[in-house]
């Protein structure tokens, strides 16, 4: 379910509170369900500028790496 939390990156990561909406932006990015981390901090890594700028493209916030941090520790 969208919570209509937004999905947030450094740059780097990608990461929304609601995993349910992290996973349907990355489908639609085209991001490997594989490269999904889950661990404390569950989130995607994005490897290329490309994809970090296609992230924000396609609405993705731009934040620091501590937003980043809290809103991953956050996710559900």
């Amino acid at each position: 379910m969208n919570l209509g939390l937004p999905i947030l990156t450094d740059g780097v990561h990608l990461v929304c509170a609601d995993l349910f909406t992290l996973h349907a932006f990355a489908d639609r990015m085209g991001l490997r369900r594989a490269w999904f981390q889950p661990g404390r901090h569950p989130h995607y890594d994005l490897t290329t500028r490309t994809a970090a700028f296609r992230a924000c493209e396609n609405g993705a916030l731009l934040g620091d790496c501590r937003q980043v941090e809290i809103v991953a520790r956050s996710a559900r």
